[in-house]
């Protein structure tokens, strides 16, 4: 396009908005470029499978990267990532069980294993849950509505972060509780001596009435 063309041209987007930490669409157009398309999100949000989802993002990783990529369609085990350390899974597993149990003792319910670079199933959005990464040979725990964008942010840091495997509970009481658990089981860790990237909110208990 010729200068004169592009002095007519306005580029937009629709514009979404991040309510109570839970994405929405307002359906308005707004001046500006789309720099993320939310499809993993929106698809998530319109009941596409997980196991759909999930090799659509191991896909999405690659083209990204410019890896590539070698195993055939339908088998959905996480792919591995040369620019990264590659731990045993074995002690991975183990210490995420460990992980795991401490969530299941202190919340009562039945947590989820979320392998490196898998993402959370969709039937966790728009819920309070709580999760522990284990980054390298430590532990972050925090609490969240929106797990898949929380798990991809923490990621996005690189290094350890992004092969960072997790484990997660739903929390039925809301964020009041998904707080006082996150402060649970930070405490509960400490006192286990596991080494925590998290500290700061293992001191804010609320009371849940």
């Amino acid at each position: 396009l010729n200068d004169s063309a592009l002095e007519n041209i306005v580029k937009k987007r629709m514009e979404t908005c991040d309510a109570n930490e839970r994405f929405r669409w307002t359906y308005k157009l707004v001046d500006g470029v789309c720099t993320d398309s939310q499809a993993f999100q929106t698809a998530a949000q319109f009941g596409i499978p997980d196991s759909i989802i999930l090799r659509a993002e191991e896909l999405s990783s690659y083209l990204a990267t410019g890896d590539s990529f070698q195993r055939p369609i339908g088998n959905h085990q996480p792919p591995i990532n040369d620019s990264h350390p590659v731990r045993k899974e074995a002690e991975i597993e183990e210490q995420l069980s460990m992980a795991a149990e401490l969530v299941e003792d202190i919340s009562g319910g039945r947590p989820l294993h979320i392998k490196p670079r898998w993402s959370s199933p969709p039937s966790f959005e728009g819920s309070s849950c709580v999760y522990v990464l284990h980054v390298g040979s430590r532990f972050y725990v925090g609490e969240t509505d929106v797990l898949s964008q929380r798990i991809r942010q923490h990621r996005s840091k690189g290094g350890d972060w992004a092969v960072a495997a997790a484990v997660v509970v739903k929390v039925d009481g809301g964020k009041t509780d998904a707080r006082n658990l996150e402060s649970r089981l930070i405490q509960t860790f400490a006192q286990q001596g596991l080494d925590l990237l998290s500290t700061r909110d293992g001191r804010r208990i609320k009371p849940s009435w």
